[in-house]
């Protein structure tokens, strides 16, 4: 374990239960974490870790952090792809990102903030020299703030970034947490993980901040009250053919259909059919 606080809420966090958007400072923290599917090694470092839609990331602002065979040092990202997909070290704006704190953070984090305006002014005179070349690119909100938004609508959920970031690696492994998880939900009258692996085409496809997320609650929690799901064996979860899959009950059994994106399966539909 290393001692991670979030910036959003100033409380104590395992850095891979963060919420998608959300950043954990980290101080000289040393040893292996598990984070975003991978283990990470942190040898001293100071700086943060987080999601966005499309990564999980490590800045680190001092000392190194690696995983799968990439090392990112002071004035370096370690940016940890979804499924498995593999790693890569980046240089960061120090300057933009220590700018983006707010001063309760730069207050309540004085030494990560110094170390990483330390790394913006080698950077500003690097730049000076023509060593480096500005960029806008931000791991954080990849393409815009907004379709940043507009995507964590649709894989920021807890339930959606625990899979994509998970060890899982292939498609089967991954379709299988899904309906495990989703049974597991069903079973528990958890609407909010229910809701979160429904297919979002209908409710709005690209974007669900506009109602759409909303009336996919309202679905969840409908099929949730079609009837008493606590009979549900998620683990017991079998493959019918291509993307339906089927889960045994105490009387009968449910069928899952899927639908794959590029991010993850959805559930398309499922239907219960009573044993003879």
């Amino acid at each position: 374990m290393i001692s991670a606080t979030s910036l959003k809420s100033g409380q104590a966090v395992q850095p891979d239960m963060l919420e998608t958007g959300d950043q954990a400072v980290i101080e000289n923290a040393s040893g292996a974490v598990p984070f975003a599917g991978y283990e990470v090694t942190l040898d001293n470092v100071s700086g943060a870790m987080g999601f966005s839609s499309a990564a999980g990331y490590v800045v680190v602002a001092s000392g190194s952090a690696a995983a799968a065979g990439e090392t990112a040092r002071a004035g370096e990202i370690l940016i940890l792809m979804p499924r498995g997909e593999g790693t890569s070290a980046q240089l960061y704006d120090a300057g933009r990102y220590a700018g983006s704190w707010d001063a309760a953070a730069a207050e309540a984090h004085p030494s990560v903030y110094r170390q990483l305006n330390a790394v913006a002014g080698r950077q500003k005179w690097k730049l000076f020299l023509g060593r480096l070349a500005p960029t806008s690119f931000n791991i954080a909100a990849p393409g815009s703030a907004d379709a940043e938004m507009a995507r964590r609508s649709i894989v920021g959920e807890d339930a959606v970034r625990q899979i994509r970031f998970s060890a899982q690696q292939d498609s089967s492994g991954s379709a299988r947490a899904v309906v495990e998880a989703f049974a597991g939900a069903l079973s528990s009258g958890d609407i909010g993980t229910v809701a979160a692996l429904m297919d979002p085409a209908p409710f709005g496809a690209q974007d669900l901040r506009h109602g759409g997320n909303g009336a996919r609650y309202l679905l969840a929690e409908r099929i949730i009250g079609q009837r008493d799901w606590s009979d549900l064996l998620p683990a017991q979860a079998e493959l019918v053919d291509d993307t339906l899959w089927t889960v045994p009950t105490g009387n009968g059994s449910a069928y899952i259909n899927l639908r794959r994106t590029t991010d993850i399966s959805f559930v398309q539909s499922i239907d219960f059919q009573a044993g003879e």
